[in-house]
């Protein structure tokens, strides 16, 4: 979904419509209000222009199972990092935030992201959304009512649908290759996790999934949640994607 400088006029392709009429059950008039809503949200917060202009630290941060870049010195990296997440030497460590694509997808094309919850504790919670709400990491303005230490990660449902959803699209080694890719699954390590780690995640995760619901619906296909004495089907996972061990 991009805004016509020019005309001032909301433009969103094809397949944005469908998600919206799917989530609303093909009824025009319910989509539609959601979509309007969805609109002035992000004319409220600047989603493009937070997307084009995140810093690439706070961008790193929301993202999981990757480094920060290398150009970031230890110094630069306490902006981002709580006293906990650098060693004794300064070196940048894996950051379990959010799920990421791994670079994989399924017989249908649909990309396949991995989160792994046991290594999202509150702390790690509390101070990213603390930096978030007190930090200037974009020149996105900001509407007031939408939580700072949660719109950073809006940016990874823009790289999601502006960059994944395209490109998986195009490639044509799937079944129904001339089906637009709309959709993502989701594969949820749960392996560790215990009842009281849930618990202390609820507020956190509900309010992103509340505002991801209505923003951006209709973006996940499935869930698949792993556990450490289970496996997944290798009948739901494409050919270039390796069967996980337990």
């Amino acid at each position: 979904m991009t805004c016509d400088k020019h005309k001032g006029k909301t433009m969103a392709d094809l397949n944005t419509y469908r998600r919206f009429l799917r989530a609303r059950r093909w009824v025009p008039e319910d989509a539609y209000a959601q979509f309007k809503d969805t609109d002035d949200w992000r004319k409220a917060n600047d989603l493009d222009v937070l997307y084009k202009t995140i810093e690439v630290g706070a961008y790193e941060q929301s993202r999981r199972m990757v480094r920060l870049p290398s150009t970031l010195s230890g110094a630069q990296a306490q902006t981002y990092l709580s006293p906990a997440e650098t060693n004794q030497n300064n070196q940048l460590p894996l950051l379990f935030q959010y799920p990421q694509w791994t670079g994989r997808r399924d017989r249908r094309g649909i990309p396949l992201y991995v989160f792994v919850i046991n290594s999202l504790d509150s702390k790690t919670v509390a101070h990213y959304e603390k930096q978030g709400a007190t930090s200037t990491f974009s020149r996105a303005k900001t509407d007031g009512k939408t939580p700072p230490g949660l719109l950073r990660l809006f940016a990874l449902y823009e790289n999601l649908c502006n960059h994944i959803f395209p490109f998986c699209s195009q490639l044509q080694d799937r079944e129904w290759e001339g089906t637009p890719v709309t959709m993502s699954t989701n594969i949820v390590d749960v392996g560790g996790v215990g009842l009281k780690q849930f618990w202390n995640l609820k507020s956190h995760m509900q309010s992103a999934s509340q505002l991801a619901t209505a923003h951006y619906p209709e973006t996940l296909d499935r869930e698949l949640f792993y556990f450490y004495f289970c496996l997944i089907s290798s009948s739901l996972v494409g050919q270039d994607m390796a069967r996980p061990r337990c």
